[in-house]
């Protein structure tokens, strides 16, 4: 049902499901200050409504000629790359289901982008929603941080009662890392009174930040800042053109600081052969705790520790935990050696998929920031969003969530899918479109 031509009033108006569809993808980010279910079922429901649009036949072939693009060819390869990894898994089972998954939100954000791409009312559609339903989490996280915490049980659609609402939504500060950059963008993208609101959920996200004590999600909107602002540096020296100097420049930047700290890790007992649930015995820090706290010292070295043991394809997609001794509590930290993942996307794609897969995930990376910079030759702050929610989301999850979190992922993908439709909206004619009715 894609059809560029036709008036936007009469687009608006010839079918809900695509304004249904549209709505939904928008809001399933901001949801996640609900449940992570809540993302999850909202964006589900803008899948389903667009499968009811007609033309399923057109978006099929147009997803297929996707992956017939670098990106969609690199993306074909990541997912190869991983296969000997669930294969050789401690957890079959879980490593498969994992994978499946994985390639479930590519080709549901894949949907996404396709949709969006043909309208320009879906896409504004699109960032109304975000902003509207972004703003009202942000209000409703404050208001049961600082004033009343049941309102927070009634967001989440629990049975009302008083929670630790600061503990509870710490995961979203990372959420609202990345998407109080889109929603800036989203905000002078639509002009008029949404620049005000933007900037007023921005304002509100940056207070929930510091209000859960979220370092992930201040070094996300650090770094996506950072990055936007070069980029749009960048394009005034070099007449709005996106050399990829300053980008370069700071990923090299990245990858020193990040080695000098991976060798400077401490030794970590091996609690592989101890006896016993509880381990009583002292860990120290070899770097400052104000920098890397010492528990995740001892993750990343345990973690990079086994990773060399098993260095080509790794033990399997998200089974780090299973790995002998990662279970052991630790008197100190009062918790599991290994609390579920390395929080390091690096060294948890290397410990589970070996070299093969942390090969294929950053030669996929470098292929999209390679799309980004195409892009950028025409639409300088289209791209500088896309990169700057590229820095957002892979720096914080440096020190964040694992990198298989299903909402986490799709976070990135459909916020990368909507941004990407509005960047390369100017290429549509050359696409076959749906047939609007």
């Amino acid at each position: 049902m894609f059809n560029i031509d036709k008036n936007i009033i009469t687009e608006r108006y010839q079918n809900l499901f695509s304004a249904l569809g549209s709505i939904f993808i928008g809001i399933c980010i901001p949801l996640v200050a609900s449940s992570p279910s809540a993302m999850g079922v909202s964006a589900f429901l803008g899948f389903i409504c667009i499968l009811l649009l007609p033309g399923r036949k057109i978006l099929f072939f147009s997803i297929l000629s996707g992956f017939s693009k670098p990106l969609g060819l690199v993306v074909i390869f990541l997912f190869l790359a991983w296969l000997p990894a669930v294969f050789d898994s401690v957890d079959i089972v879980k490593s498969l289901g994992v994978w499946f998954r994985i390639l479930g939100f590519i080709i549901v954000a894949t949907t996404f982008y396709f949709f969006l791409l043909s309208s320009n009312l879906r896409r504004r559609l699109v960032l109304n929603s975000l902003l509207i339903v972004s703003l009202v989490s942000s209000f409703v996280g404050l208001i049961s941080i600082h004033i009343y915490s049941p309102i927070l049980s009634i967001y989440r659609l629990d049975s009302v009662d008083y929670i630790n609402a600061a503990q509870t939504l710490k995961y979203y500060g990372s959420v609202e890392g990345c998407m109080s950059i889109i929603v800036l963008w989203a905000g002078f993208k639509l002009s008029g009174i949404w620049r005000a609101l933007a900037i007023l959920k921005v304002s509100l996200g940056i207070i929930l930040i510091f209000s859960v004590d979220s370092d992930a999600g201040l070094l996300a909107l650090i770094s996506g800042i950072v990055c936007g602002i070069l980029v749009i540096f960048e394009s005034k020296i070099f007449s709005k053109r996106i050399s990829g100097l300053s980008i370069s420049l700071i990923f090299i930047l990245a990858i020193i600081l990040y080695s000098i700290l991976l060798a400077n890790l401490p030794s970590t007992p091996n609690l592989a052969d101890h006896q016993g649930q509880l381990f009583t015995g002292e860990f120290s820090s070899s770097i400052s705790p104000n920098i890397l706290d010492t528990h995740r010292q001892h993750i990343w070295a345990f973690s990079l520790d086994q990773a060399l043991k098993s260095p080509l394809i790794g033990y399997g997609i998200d089974v780090s935990n299973y790995l002998p001794g990662a279970q052991v509590i630790v008197a100190q930290f009062n918790q599991a050696f290994i609390p579920g993942h390395p929080h390091s996307w690096f060294l948890e794609v290397f410990l589970e998929t070996g070299a093969l897969g942390l090969f294929a995930l950053v030669t996929s990376l470098f292929v999209l920031l390679w799309c980004w910079h195409k892009v950028g030759q025409s639409k300088v702050y289209d791209v500088s969003a896309g990169i700057s929610i590229f820095a957002a989301f892979w720096s914080s999850s440096m020190i964040n969530f694992s990198i298989w979190s299903s909402w986490w992922q799709g976070m990135f993908l459909i916020i990368t899918a909507i941004v990407l439709a509005f960047s390369s909206n100017g290429k549509q004619n050359q696409h076959r479109t749906w047939q609007a009715k």
